[in-house]
């Protein structure tokens, strides 16, 4: 599929939103029943956001720059660099890896919360500069 510099953009930030989104419930499922639950959410949420400020937003930019230095029209696959596919597949290796462990699911919880979170509220990177390109 090929796309413009703008629908990339979008997949880009939708992509994170999906993610995260699909994390951050699954952490708090694994809390359910938890009684320390609020806590733990607390943290988590406190630790990505953090991370999505200091972090994502700025790569985010980054790869918009990158996308717009694209020539149109662009693959689906280059949303991304290499290196972008690479940390996500090694992103989905860790959280099957705590799984395969059988790390506790209150730790577990909290991890996927907090990654969860930086990626929802990274994600509004990619809207900014979807705005900033669009004017």
């Amino acid at each position: 599929m090929k796309c413009t510099h703008k629908q990339l953009i979008i997949y880009a930030g939708l992509f994170w939103v999906i993610v995260g989104s699909s994390l951050i419930i699954r952490g708090v499922v694994l809390l359910n029943g938890n009684s320390e639950w609020l806590y733990i959410v607390g943290v988590a949420v406190v630790a990505g956001l953090l991370k999505a400020y200091f972090v994502l937003r700025q790569a985010a930019r980054r790869t918009v720059t990158r996308i717009i230095g694209l020539t149109t029209p662009v693959p689906f696959y280059r949303m991304y660099s290499g290196k972008w596919w690479l940390l996500i597949l090694l992103m989905i290796g860790m959280g099957m890896t705590l799984m395969v462990l059988h790390v506790s699911p209150l730790l577990r919880g909290a991890i996927i919360i907090g990654v969860g979170v930086s990626l929802l509220v990274g994600s509004i990177g990619y809207w900014q500069e979807l705005q900033r390109v669009n004017s």
